[in-house]
């Protein structure tokens, strides 16, 4: 194993350690779900994409488009997640004849309180650290992020556009034309300091 080997395989074994860490510690904290091995994966992503699209309320369409599943599987998946009390449905104001979805007052409640702790927590973590190094810290995981954001886009065939598929391009620039909230190519990582979401 050559040196350069070295250095890549000690940078997956502290990345891994760290999340793990981070995860384990962080589903011991307040959850909006009581036991994660009773819902499903998908669910879980369908709920991760609400938040973070947080507070803009959206289309069943944009979930179904950015999962890469059918609308008649997220169907399945929100009507879930409306009866857990964590998401509602309401009128779309742009088009009475369809909905949109946001996250119901509870969630976004125990979201808050789940945000405060990660935010203590990391603060903990990354203490004595110069706040030079947290920025380069911060850059080096946002790379990591678009990258990996990359891959997925070529694993499951639709080629990305500065990170994100040329379809979700449009929609972001037809939310950012009519006034939405949504990110641009450029923006920060979903779940970011930056980006202001809420976390799961």
């Amino acid at each position: 194993m050559n040196e350069d080997t070295g250095v890549l395989m000690t940078s997956y074994l502290l990345l891994t350690t760290v999340s793990n860490y981070l995860l384990e510690v962080t589903n011991q904290h307040e959850s909006c779900f009581h036991d994660l091995n009773q819902v499903t994966h998908g669910t879980i992503r369908v709920f991760r994409y609400v938040v973070r699209e947080y507070p803009r309320a959206v289309m069943l369409k944009e979930i179904a488009l950015d999962l890469h599943v059918t609308p008649g599987t997220v169907t399945k998946m929100v009507e879930t997640l409306i009866g857990y009390g964590l998401m509602v449905r309401k009128t779309n104001s742009e088009d009475r004849r369809s909905s949109v979805l946001s996250l119901s007052d509870a969630a976004v409640a125990i979201l808050k309180r789940r945000r405060k702790f990660i935010a203590e927590l990391m603060e903990r973590l990354l203490a004595g650290i110069p706040e030079e190094s947290r920025k380069t810290f911060f850059e080096v995981f946002a790379a990591l992020f678009r990258n990996l954001d990359r891959e997925h886009s070529i694993a499951v065939g639709m080629p990305a556009v500065n990170g994100i598929s040329k379809e979700k391009a449009r929609l972001a620039a037809k939310r950012r034309k009519s006034g939405g909230a949504g990110r641009s190519s450029g923006a920060a990582p979903r779940g970011s300091a930056k980006s202001g979401s809420l976390f799961l």
